[in-house]
């Protein structure tokens, strides 16, 4: 049926449905339920998961399998997931999230999009390297996400795009 808005985001309600449905552990695809804000038991059990499979050092990997340059741990990802504890509340979680993202940054403070302290598949790492360079840095998205996340933990508000915008009189 199109787009539709679920809580000031727009999302297909089939993509909004598979993913609750599925409780899939591609971070990047939940972000759709992430951003969409209902904190509800499905949402926390997603969480959860993702807390469980995809978290195996400080930062998020994007799925269990992901090979991408090795399968790194995420850095926009993990200031997503770092959004999402702060939205519910998790504020201890949102810190430790962007504590972790600040600590990624270059010495330019410069964010990358992954991290290959924890590689899913390490073999996979350097033929990536050799035939495509280093991991995009700076990665606007990574710092985005960053701000959303500093932005929330400071002021409470969510940086949300409103399904109704305010017009200048």
């Amino acid at each position: 049926r199109g787009l539709s808005v679920d809580n000031d985001h727009l999302a297909t309600q089939a993509e909004l449905g598979e993913c609750r449905a599925q409780a899939r552990q591609d971070l990047a695809q939940s972000a759709l339920l992430i951003e969409g804000g209902k904190h509800d038991g499905q949402l926390r059990n997603l969480v959860h998961r993702i807390e469980q499979e995809l978290r195996r050092g400080g930062g998020v990997h994007r799925y269990a399998t992901d090979t991408y340059y090795g399968g790194g741990e995420w850095v926009l990802l993990t200031a997503w997931l770092g959004w999402y504890y702060a939205q519910a509340g998790e504020r201890d979680k949102a810190q430790n999230a962007l504590r972790w993202v600040e600590a990624q940054a270059d010495s330019q403070g410069r964010l990358t999009e992954q991290v290959p302290a924890t590689l899913n598949a390490p073999a996979h790492y350097a033929p990536w390297r050799e035939r495509w360079g280093e991991v995009a840095n700076p990665l606007l998205w990574s710092h985005a996400k960053y701000l959303v996340l500093v932005t929330a933990l400071k002021t409470g508000r969510d940086l949300a795009v409103s399904s109704q915008p305010r017009l200048a009189s």
